[in-house]
């Protein structure tokens, strides 16, 4: 059930400056109340446009983690069974040769794809805390309930809040050991 449009608009209070026009956004002065709201939206797709690059980085790391490359002695070995690269099939010879140089580059290529993701998650974080501050300078310092961030987002045309996990509904997990039954599972 979506909660009453009333208390939403209420709680938002002066960040209601979301229904400003596209053109009050863009040449509101920046400590203003539409400037401010404006700068949350900036910063909400700042952080947006960052965690879009990291989705595709991390897939191409995990296909190279999953499909490593053969070893360079069996490539060799395969090498070495053409014995003649002038008799044989060139295209063989020259798959030999490429797949050869991407295995000695493989490492290489992980590291650098490691350390952009590592780089890029560091970006993310920075970006969110900036994103964080944006909203408590636009809120003038309060914490909006998700159903008021959500109608916020819905104003300003932004993609719906990624809800962070509450601590409080975590699962428990209870250890085989202890059955119940009070006992500490441990042995007498």
């Amino acid at each position: 059930m979506k909660a009453n449009h009333g208390a939403i608009a209420s709680e938002l209070k002066g960040l209601n400056a979301a229904h400003a026009s596209p053109t009050a956004m863009a040449n509101a002065a920046p400590n203003s109340r539409v400037g401010r709201v404006a700068a949350y939206a900036t910063a909400v797709g700042a952080t947006a446009a960052l965690s879009a690059e990291l989705e595709p980085l991390e897939t191409e790391l995990a296909g190279l983690l999953a499909n490593p490359p053969r070893s360079l002695g069996d490539i060799d070995a395969d090498i070495d069974a053409l014995a003649d690269p002038d008799g044989v099939d060139k295209d063989a010879y020259d798959a030999l040769v490429a797949e050869k140089a991407a295995a000695e580059a493989y490492p290489d290529t992980v590291s650098a794809l490691e350390g952009e993701i590592e780089g890029l998650k560091e970006d993310i974080a920075e970006a969110e805390a900036a994103e964080e501050g944006a909203l408590l300078a636009a809120s003038d310092g309060r914490t909006l309930s998700p159903e008021a961030l959500a109608e916020l987002h819905e104003l300003l045309g932004l993609p719906a809040p990624v809800e962070e996990p509450d601590p409080a509904a975590a699962v428990v997990v209870v250890d085989d050991a202890d059955a119940g039954d009070g006992t500490d599972g441990a042995a007498e």
